[in-house]
């Protein structure tokens, strides 16, 4: 039996998930009448996890938000993150696919079997 073999990816070694995070951030705080673009995402916010996205959200569009509303925002998208199609796409640009040769491979918000 041949070795089964498991790719790991840690975001950007392989796949970017970042445009889905930001989308989805968007999503979420768009219902709270807070906008950011693109550049501004990518230049303030990119270095925070969830917790300091939320954090910096808050004192910057003078917000209060509490430890719990922010979990609770964080939940939510969260949850509109995994309901995202298994996004394959991201790995086109590194011409990764998944061939006889691998059984699994797990990355930003992707779980691909074989066959997939």
């Amino acid at each position: 039996m041949p070795p089964i073999t498991i790719i790991f990816d840690f975001d950007k070694v392989l796949a970017d998930s970042e445009p889905l995070h930001f989308h989805t951030l968007q999503m979420i705080i768009t219902k709270l009448g807070i906008t950011i673009e693109h550049d501004e995402y990518y230049e303030q916010y990119l270095e925070y996890d969830d917790v300091g996205t939320m954090k910096l959200l808050s004192a910057t569009h003078n917000q209060s938000w509490t430890d719990q509303q922010i979990n609770a925002l964080i939940e939510h998208k969260s949850i509109i993150f995994k309901e995202i199609p298994n996004p394959k796409h991201l790995f086109e640009d590194n011409q990764l696919t998944l061939d006889e040769r691998t059984d699994l491979l797990i990355g930003p918000g992707l779980t691909m079997h074989r066959g997939e």
